[in-house]
């Protein structure tokens, strides 16, 4: 079996009854033996935790070789817990979702836009100081090269006045919207967009407050990939609605399909299509604790190897955002929650790409209710799901 290509992740000990001629059967055999069992993180390293196969009876001396001291006895191992699903549970449990993997931007009156209202509030703060004009050696010292020029963020700001730098955001805005469209038409319209957001919508945390600090790349950058995020067909002006474009391989996810090994904290479910639900902080599993017990909650899963994944643009890359929980209320609205504790700058982008998500598919009306959430405080839990059990989707 090991000749002919036997795949499985649990082999711990290989022990060889014949002799070997080929060094290269050799590795191959010892493969078998080398598949990962978990892809856990270890919290204290930050790695995956080192894991060995004990081998018998075939030479090594020609294939170099880590493994464990001799004379270490390695510690237990931690429990493995198989989390998958439960057949009988599957017609009341199981959770579905679309795979989205773009969405249509056809425009035909040319007209875009955002609900500013609703959009993530973001932080702004650039470092205030003085730079001097000068070359610093390796020693640390500095050596001034005819008269040392001071820049402050003072002259800075009058080179670059904030209408400027709005003008600059849309531009580099339209310049990553898809398909086909009159920059010229649309470029009015966002532009009264991104200035709504930034006098009403981002704190300045630098001194004086001054919003001119949008000039620099990096914060200039943070509103564009919001905007990128969130933009859509404006429907009011005619507009055909959001649509989703689905993947046409795989088009419906199912926690169906959910089934691995994993060394996390699991606590046994009622409510899931999975019998068990793994944790990677308390956080997540006081939020499982609170599904399991609330009369809002019809069926929820954890995002864990689920496959559901909401795309999303952030500092020039195409990312995937992976949100903790499908929770099923139980007036059959799909509440995608993300359980979260200190922001990150990526977070408000990835918020808005899953706002425009729920928009699109909702849109589509083939897959049920949708609306996303964020949960900032456990404690406060029940308000999110009592808020979408009376109907507020967004």
């Amino acid at each position: 079996m090991l000749n002919e290509g036997w795949d499985a992740n649990n082999v711990t000990q290989i022990l060889g009854l014949r002799a070997f001629r080929s060094p290269l059967l050799c590795e191959q055999i010892v493969g078998r033996g080398l598949r990962r069992i978990s892809y856990d993180i270890d919290k204290e390293t930050g790695l995956f935790p080192a894991e060995y196969v004990d081998i018998y009876g075939i030479p090594f001396s020609m294939i170099p070789f880590k493994g464990k001291q001799q004379g270490q006895v390695p510690g237990p191992p931690k429990p493995t817990v198989r989390v998958h699903a439960l057949h009988e549970r599957q017609r009341d449990h199981e959770i579905r979702f679309p795979n989205v993997e773009s969405y249509s931007f056809e425009l035909t009156h040319d007209a875009m836009t955002t609900d500013v209202k609703s959009m993530e509030q973001i932080k702004i703060e650039a470092v205030e100081g003085v730079t001097v004009g000068a070359i610093t050696l390796d020693e640390g010292r500095h050596v001034h090269i005819g008269v040392p020029i001071e820049h402050t963020l003072a002259a800075y700001y009058d080179a670059h006045p904030l209408q400027t730098t709005l003008f600059r955001i849309v531009s580099e805005i339209l310049e990553k919207l898809p398909g086909d469209m009159s920059r010229s038409r649309l470029f009015p319209q966002i532009f009264w967009l991104v200035e709504n957001y930034t006098r009403t919508k981002i704190e300045f945390l630098n001194r004086d407050g001054d919003p001119r600090v949008l000039w620099n790349p990096r914060c200039r950058g943070q509103v564009v990939d919001i905007f990128v995020n969130s933009l859509q067909p404006d429907k009011d002006a005619g507009e055909a609605p959001l649509l989703p474009i689905i993947d046409p391989s795989n088009p419906v996810g199912s926690s169906k399909d959910v089934d691995f090994l994993t060394t996390k904290d699991c606590y046994v479910t009622q409510k899931s299509h999975l019998n068990f639900v793994a944790v990677d902080s308390g956080w997540e599993g006081s939020a499982s604790y609170y599904f399991e017990r609330s009369n809002l909650v019809k069926s929820y899963v954890r995002n864990d190897r689920l496959g559901f994944i909401i795309r999303y643009h952030f500092e020039s890359e195409d990312r995937d955002y992976y949100p903790d929980f499908i929770v099923r209320l139980t007036n059959d609205l799909n509440l995608i929650l993300e359980i979260k504790g200190e922001k990150r700058r990526k977070d408000p982008v990835k918020y808005e790409a899953a706002k425009r998500w729920v928009d699109a598919v909702n849109h589509a009306r083939k897959y049920g209710r949708w609306a996303f959430d964020v949960c900032d405080n456990p404690s406060l839990l029940w308000e999110v799901l009592e808020k979408h059990s009376k109907g507020n989707q967004r």
